[in-house]
């Protein structure tokens, strides 16, 4: 009998081995042309043992192909029958194949015997007994099929009855045919169900599950669990809650848990979490909750400064000078400013100079560091070096004395001449102002140069005198007949400081008055960067946030110049997913000072109902929040419109003036 030439390749594949063989309870795929083989897989009590067996070398066999090994076939690929190729191609196709080649060679002899045959056990080796591997099989041929690994041989369109002659691809190569069982022969082998039908059962937490029975009469795979519920009915669960709190929930019928159950036994604060305050002089101090959600004490407030915030304090330097210091934000001491306003010299110095006629004079520092008057000059000589004089000698003679450099009179000169008159006589004249003019007869006996005009007063009748006074002032004396001064007028036209005078001004400014004894502009001090904003109109903008917690944000500023108030404006949009809630906090109020912070709020919606305003004082040292709903702002907009967002207006104003120190504003919705 021949062999086709597909046989032929086939049993040539057989000498060298085959690769990639599935396990044995590898699902099978085929196209038979009247059995289904998607569901089938092998018996359990045929296959698991052989499991066993190459479940440890499966990856090894994989790597490395082997001759004993069942060969992996594909059934859908190839589903022609031997009649089918006949038909198509001729019965020479198939007798080219079979040339040389005998039935013994492919076993077709045991296959012609078995025309008659009907399920029975065979024995190990032979036509349809089970197998593990290529070298179980008398043929050589190990297949899977609807019954498991079996041997069988290779066909050309004969089998036994209740067998079919099939087309079999293995992977990559060409088609060969083999006898396979047929569905009859499956289902009286296999007989774990009716074919095509179906179960179903509980699962699960409330759960089902199904199968279905395949056209070889075996039950496939239970299908995953579908439906489940959430727990198993009447079971508990524990939980913890709150602040070291506890609950339970149950499990209903349904298999899906009940409520929670109310909080129970809850502390005060949770666990680990730690607040901070502020204390004495910029210290803080803290308190932490412990693993029972209870506070603890307090602790020893710490990092302190040295002073109080915003104090000031002077000191002496210098020349009756004053140097000032202010306490710093934290609450520590500035250095030492420059020592201004002081005087020309140091208390109780003295100080000395020549005077006259060889003599001095001194005068000494104040206890204001000014000088004082001058002493008169005591200790003086006879002359001012240098000057001369003439002497009475012989005959109304003169002669010259000149003064030397201690002051005292030379040795007279040379005696010359006679004078006019007689030595000593004096004449008079009326001179100056009420006063008198002589002049004297020589010892030379000539009348002497007019002298001075002595005897005069300090002015001239009727002249007017005036002084500067006071801060720029003017005061006024008139000269008497006896050409005496009358007495100062009282000080006129004064201005409103002292020239170099310094004072405060404002809320920490200073200013200094001029040289035309008026105040110069107040240096107001230090000014927030958000001026101008004193007016709603000029509200400083800020940027936009939305309703989401971690949106909220916060600034400094401060009230400077006195009474300047501060706007502030911020765009809140209401955000899906979140409650617009809009607040505002004030804090770190100076001390001392009391603010107000107020609240309007504008709808984006023009139709929507805003909010009145809210307003709250804040004493220094404490803080003070203003919360409003703007849930009216959607109101009027139509059954889709949701939108409560708008521009939020922060008004803070002082009620004691302000301060140059800052207080804190936060903000959010």
């Amino acid at each position: 009998m021949k062999l086709s030439a597909v046989a032929l390749l086939c049993m040539g594949l057989l000498l060298v081995g085959c690769d990639g063989i599935e396990e044995p309870d590898r699902p099978l795929e085929s196209n038979q042309p009247n059995q289904s083989v998607d569901e089938v897989q092998l018996a359990p009590d045929i296959t698991e043992p052989n499991n066993r067996e190459n479940e440890q070398t499966k990856q090894d066999e994989e790597r490395q192909p082997s001759e004993d090994r069942p060969l992996d076939v594909n059934y859908e690929e190839a589903d022609r029958t031997a009649e089918d190729v006949i038909e198509d191609e001729g019965e020479d196709a198939l007798d080219e194949a079979s040339d040389g080649v005998d039935d013994a060679d492919t076993g077709q002899e045991d296959v012609n015997k078995a025309d008659s045959y009907k399920f029975e056990v065979p024995e190990p080796g032979e036509f349809g007994s089970q197998c593990a591997e290529n070298d179980d099989c008398h043929s050589g041929l190990c297949v899977p099929s609807e019954i498991g690994y079996i041997c069988t041989n290779v066909c050309v369109a004969d089998c036994p009855a209740n067998w079919s002659c099939k087309a079999a691809n293995i992977g990559g190569q060409d088609v060969m045919f083999v006898c396979l069982p047929s569905n009859e022969m499956a289902c009286e082998y296999n007989n774990q169900c009716e074919a095509g039908s179906n179960e179903e059962e509980s699962c699960g937490n409330c759960g089902k599950r199904t199968r279905s029975c395949s056209e070889s009469c075996r039950w496939s795979a239970w299908s995953a669990c579908s439906g489940e519920g959430e727990c198993l009915p009447g079971i508990t669960q524990d939980g913890v809650c709150g602040f070291c709190g506890h609950r339970s929930r149950t499990c209903s019928d349904t298999c899906r848990w009940n409520a929670w159950e109310e909080c129970q036994d809850q502390g005060e604060c949770d666990a680990g979490s730690v607040v901070t305050e502020d204390c004495g002089l910029c210290g803080e101090r803290s308190k932490h909750c412990t693993a029972q959600c209870k506070w603890s004490d307090w602790t020893a407030c710490s990092g302190q400064g040295q002073c109080v915030l915003g104090s000031a304090e002077d000191r002496a330097c210098g020349n009756c000078g004053r140097e000032t210091r202010t306490c710093s934000d934290t609450c520590n001491w500035t250095e030492w400013s420059a020592c201004e306003d002081q005087g020309v010299c140091t208390p109780g110095e003295v100080q000395v100079e020549p005077c006259g006629k060889c003599g001095e004079r001194m005068r000494t520092c104040t206890f204001a560091c000014g000088w004082g008057d001058w002493t008169p000059c005591t200790g003086q000589g006879e002359c001012v070096p240098g000057a001369w004089k003439l002497d009475s000698c012989l005959n109304c003679g003169l002669a010259q004395v000149t003064c030397q450099s201690d002051c005292t009179w030379g040795e007279r000169g040379s005696c010359l001449g006679t004078g006019t008159c007689w030595p000593g006589a004096v004449e008079e004249l009326a001179c100056g102002k009420c006063g008198v003019q002589t002049r004297t007869c020589t010892d030379a006996c000539g009348w002497g140069a007019w002298g001075s005009c002595t005897s005069q007063g300090v002015c001239t009748p009727g002249q007017v005198e005036t002084r500067e006074c006071g801060n720029c002032g003017v005061a006024t004396r008139t000269c008497t007949s006896r050409c005496q001064w009358g007495a100062w007028s009282a000080c006129k036209s004064e201005g409103e400081c002292g020239p170099g005078d310094v004072e405060a001004c404002g809320n920490c400014g200073r200013r200094t008055c001029t040289s035309q004894c008026t105040w110069g502009a107040c240096n107001i001090g230090t000014v927030d960067q958000y001026e101008e904003n004193d007016k709603k109109a000029t509200a400083r903008v800020l940027p936009r946030i939305t309703d989401h917690d971690g949106d909220a944000t916060g600034l400094y500023a401060n009230i400077n110049p006195t009474n300047d108030p501060d706007w502030f404006k911020v765009h809140i949009t209401d955000a899906t997913g979140a409650s617009i809630d809009p607040w505002v906090r004030l804090s770190q109020v100076p001390l001392g000072q009391t603010y107000r912070i107020c609240v309007y709020y504008e709808c984006n919606q023009a139709s929507g109902v805003p909010p009145e305003r809210k307003c709250v004082h804040v004493v220094g040292g404490n803080q003070g929040t203003v919360k409003i709903s703007v849930a009216g702002c959607d109101d009027n907009c139509g059954a889709t419109c949701y939108d409560n967002g708008g521009d939020m207006f922060m008004w803070v104003h002082a009620l004691d003036g302000g301060s140059c120190s800052s207080y804190r504003l936060d903000y959010g919705a």
